[in-house]
């Protein structure tokens, strides 16, 4: 949420399956008339690499610009271009700004902050973007830093420390998307630091049993007297002591725990009087609740390690969107160069002698070799079989996560041009022409 200029959202990183979770993500670009071509082109094509990649399968993804229709009607256009209508549809893609997203979510998230400094005056100041007329500003970036289910991405062309100044609200946002959890100062040293007498003691209790626990938790805007973390789920404790939570704080709570309900998490309470009377009787319904979600005693620990996130998936992404990068030029010390299997991928494509680097051929016919091993072993193979299959076909010596990345970029390629299909068993097959 965003509040007196400050960017406060309330989805912490790791409710996020996808890592890392935000991304700030800066381009080369330059705005004009309220539009910015770099950024569209670069979020069109980060847009479709994502439906190629099986960490976004059935994801749905939106994409909202900070500056008016005029940046996500050229994005619009550039998206519709690259996919098919039908995949355009499954994704849920809407281009537009913040209010038309107004009590609207996607799984991905992409804001294009459009703004530019001029080639000329790159060490300049933007002028500073604050709260605007009636809070208007603020508004629009409290919707766009609140929209993403599983993961943000804020593409922009400046240099946040360098063109603008402290307290601007873009600042703030591409801020937050480089570490959130570092710009929320939840920092590992507040992890264990209890409150009161009662939360100490129910810490204890808790440790004692052997579950992972953290006091003082903070999650967006709000701090959770604890949690318990397993391997897989966690549960969220609220201590409600009378000395210390009186009546007019625990209506605030209890509006609070039904904020964070809705994104996911699950709570516990426990009452003082009920504790300090009968501490067993207290927190058999915590341990209950416990066993119920299956969160494992995975011992206590004294602090928990929190970085920006694996940067992978963002890696893996960029190959499949700008394989030019990638591709062009590629060579092996010894000077042979990987273009000159462009001609040849049809055929086993052997490692250069002397080559001490990986070969990789680039990947312009990938999916006219694919659609021949569909041909030989149509109805005998999975999407992953044919995927490891055309790799080696090609000679190499290993289908790692950036081979298999590319390879679905060639899948999805033939199936929307509808030459291939997967029945129901997820098998493989040449697509059957319309009657």
């Amino acid at each position: 949420m965003s509040y007196d200029y400050k960017i406060k959202p309330l989805r912490e990183a790791s409710s996020s399956n996808i890592s890392p979770p935000t991304i700030a993500y800066r381009v080369n670009g330059s705005s004009l008339k309220k539009k910015n071509e770099i950024e569209a082109e670069t979020i069109a094509r980060l847009l479709e690499a994502m439906t190629e990649h099986q960490s976004y399968d059935d994801k749905t993804i939106g994409v909202m610009t900070m500056l008016g229709e005029e940046q996500a009607k050229l994005i619009d256009s550039k998206v519709r271009g690259r996919l098919g209508a039908a995949e355009y549809l499954k994704r849920r893609i809407v281009c537009g700004t913040p209010p038309q997203f107004q009590g609207d979510e996607r799984h991905v998230i992409f804001l294009s902050l459009v703004d530019s400094v001029g080639e000329e005056n790159v060490e300049e100041f933007l002028a500073k973007k604050g709260e605007g007329a009636y809070g208007a500003t603020k508004k629009r970036f409290n919707v766009a830093a609140s929209r993403a289910k599983d993961q943000l991405w804020v593409v922009h062309s400046m240099d946040p420390d360098v063109n603008l100044k402290p307290g601007d609200i873009r600042r703030e946002l591409i801020s937050f998307a480089r570490n959130p959890r570092l710009f929320l100062k939840a920092s590992e040293e507040q992890s264990g630091k209890t409150e009161s007498i009662f939360e100490k003691l129910v810490l204890k209790d808790l440790a004692d049993n052997g579950y992972r626990v953290f006091s003082q938790w903070t999650v967006g805007y709000y701090r959770i007297d604890m949690i318990v973390i397993g391997e897989n789920e966690r549960l969220a404790i609220e201590c409600d002591g009378d000395r210390y939570h009186g009546s007019d704080k625990r209506d605030q709570d209890l509006e609070r725990q039904a904020v964070l309900e809705r994104l996911g998490w699950k709570f516990a309470r426990i009452r003082g009087t009920s504790f300090f009377r009968d501490p067993k009787s207290a927190m058999g319904p915590v341990y209950e609740k416990l066993e119920r979600l299956g969160i494992e005693r995975l011992g206590f620990a004294q602090n928990l390690s929190e970085s920006a996130g694996d940067m992978t998936i963002v890696n893996e992404l960029e190959q499949l969107a700008f394989p030019e990068r990638f591709e062009t030029e590629e060579s092996c010390p010894d000077g042979g160069m990987a273009a000159e299997a462009e001609n040849n991928q049809h055929e086993e494509s052997p490692e250069p002698a002397g080559c001490k680097e990986p070969y990789v051929p680039t990947a312009g016919k990938d999916d006219h070799v694919m659609l021949l091993m569909v041909r030989e072993k149509d109805g005998q193979m999975t999407r992953e079989e044919l995927i490891k299959r055309t790799i080696y076909r090609l000679g190499f010596k290993r289908a790692g996560n950036l081979l298999i990345a590319r390879f679905g970029r060639a899948f999805a390629k033939l199936k929307r041009k509808e030459l291939i299909d997967v029945d129901e068993n997820g098998i493989v097959r040449i697509k059957a022409p319309s009657p």
